[in-house]
């Protein structure tokens, strides 16, 4: 058998069959990437690329002529918030201008966020989802954001586009947790769950919310069960694809993606349950119900605005181990604080009663000498916390992270030692990295060469935009072909040397994985 026929005797893995390699390279941690795309896909997602400046901009249009009708309505408040205004001493200019800012600051992000995402993520169907998610719901998630919907007081034609635009908000917002990051149903007996969801619950909630079958005419705690409902479900989908995914990369991504929906979540429903327990808090007449609503909503807004920058990293891969610290210091530092807020209020009275009435402390003495013993258990407290975090989140003692990394080690290595798994590799990082709209890799068996991998659009590969022989020691093995770029440039002298010395090494250590197999 000659060595070229030996580098690449591949048929017994074909005869096992497609699907079973590719459960081979999810087992190893290998991200299994697209293989040729139908054009109809590609028609569809370059429509996408091409609509989304233009969505973007209408939606733009639309919020910034929000804006001037919700300024105004801001600054005629109702009877009620006017007297609740003036015994906080607070001006109707200053009220609108602060909700103004919060609901500019919530769009602006989300749209910055998707901007980034299409600047750099595009040609990912995926990506492609999410940015237009981000950016319908940062325009029209009402009742986060009401700016869009007070068109409707100057303007009514506009009230079923408006409400249709809310329903896309949250239906694709709702998707968009059962897809990420990969863009599959992890679990995919959920399928009839969303549906109905959408359906029995998404639609009149958005679309009639007047009508008695939208949640908004429920009682809060129903109305807040049906919450729990819908997106109960789509957080549990989150936890079950990471401990489902064997990926590292997916599951940190996803760990994001939970990280900042969390923070969102218990950020809207730090109004939902005081409201529940107290529905004076509904009523801003009183100055203690309207000073709640401006701080609820100061919270809300910014905790809303770690879902798009945690979606934002997930999905460009950037510092993405850093949630596991960032995950660490939330565990400790939010129970810690409220542990301490818990301690501050239940010892701050009999602390007061016993430095008046023990020591004839008063005055502010009493306050400084009580923060000062919350100072002294702040550590003791903190530590504890820390080693139970620690114990939970940090992993195995140090033999078995020690066991871990050599166990990675070993792994690296037999990735780099499969010659089929090297050729995948090095084709789709040829594609993105000279923008190709696809590449395919041949190689040689006898007299004549197959196709062994294709990446992208397949046609475009064999328009050869540009090629290159794989060959080692004098030996042809093989052809790498890329297709003509995205962006129409041609491939200069440079380009075509980088492609040509990535093919050299990739001969070289495919023939040297040929000679150390046992069948050589």
């Amino acid at each position: 058998m000659s060595s070229v026929a030996k580098t690449y005797d591949l048929r017994s893995e074909r005869q096992i069959g497609y699907n079973l390699r590719m459960a081979n390279l999810q087992d190893a941690n290998i991200e299994v990437p697209r293989i040729g795309l139908s054009r109809h896909t590609d028609r569809l997602l370059l429509l996408a690329r091409v609509a989304w400046p233009i969505y973007v901009t209408l939606l733009m249009t639309i919020f910034i002529a929000g804006l001037q009708v919700h300024y105004i309505n801001l600054s005629n408040p109702s009877p009620a918030v006017q007297a609740g205004l003036e015994r906080m001493q607070i001006t109707t200019a200053g009220y609108a201008l602060y909700n103004i800012a919060l609901e500019a600051s919530f769009t602006i992000g989300f749209l910055g966020v998707a901007t980034l995402i299409y600047a750099r993520n595009q040609h990912d169907g995926m990506g492609i989802f999410t940015v237009y998610t981000l950016s319908t719901f940062g325009t029209a998630a009402a009742p986060i954001t009401l700016t869009v919907d007070s068109l409707v007081s100057v303007a009514p034609q506009w009230a079923l586009p408006l409400r249709l635009l809310r329903f896309l908000a949250w239906a694709m917002m709702l998707l968009l947790f059962y897809l990420f990051p990969d863009g599959r149903f992890a679990n995919p007996r959920l399928r009839p769950l969303i549906l109905l969801t959408i359906l029995l619950v998404q639609i009149p909630w958005n679309m009639f919310p007047e009508l008695p079958i939208s949640p908004w005419q429920w009682p809060a705690p129903y109305h807040l069960a049906v919450i729990v409902a819908c997106w109960g479900p789509a957080l549990y989908a989150q936890f079950y694809r990471y401990g489902q995914i064997p990926n590292r990369v997916r599951k940190q991504q996803t760990k994001w993606f939970v990280y900042g929906s969390a923070v969102a979540v218990a950020g809207a429903f730090s109004i939902f349950i005081p409201r529940i327990f107290n529905p004076e808090l509904g009523d801003a007449g009183k100055p203690e119900s309207l000073e709640f609503q401006l701080v609820t909503a100061g919270v809300v807004y910014l905790s809303a605005l770690i879902l798009p920058i945690s979606i934002g990293i997930s999905i460009l891969r950037y510092r993405l181990w850093d949630i596991d610290v960032i995950i660490n210091k939330t565990l400790v530092y939010v129970p810690l604080t409220s542990i301490l807020a818990g301690i501050f209020a239940a010892t701050l009275k009999v602390l007061q009663t016993v430095f008046e009435s023990v020591l004839g402390i008063t005055g502010d003495v009493k306050v400084v000498l009580t923060t000062l013993f919350l100072v002294a258990i702040f550590t003791p407290i903190k530590d504890g916390i820390q080693k139970l975090v620690d114990r939970r989140f940090r992993g195995p003692p140090k033999p078995a992270d020690d066991l871990k990394e050599l166990m990675s080690e070993m792994t690296s290595f037999v990735e780099m030692n499969n010659s089929d798994r090297i050729t995948r590799r090095v084709l789709e990082d040829l594609v993105r990295v000279f923008g190709a709209e696809g590449g395919a890799l041949y190689l040689a068996y006898g007299e004549h060469e197959e196709l062994e991998y294709a990446y992208g659009d397949r046609d475009e590969a064999d328009t050869e935009g540009i090629s290159t022989p794989l060959k080692s020691e004098g030996v042809q093995i093989g052809t790498i072909r890329l297709g003509k770029r995205k962006t129409g440039e041609e491939y200069n002298p440079r380009d075509v040397k980088l492609l040509r010395d990535t093919a050299s090494l990739l001969a070289a250590t495919l023939r040297a994985n040929s000679r150390d197999s046992p069948e050589s």
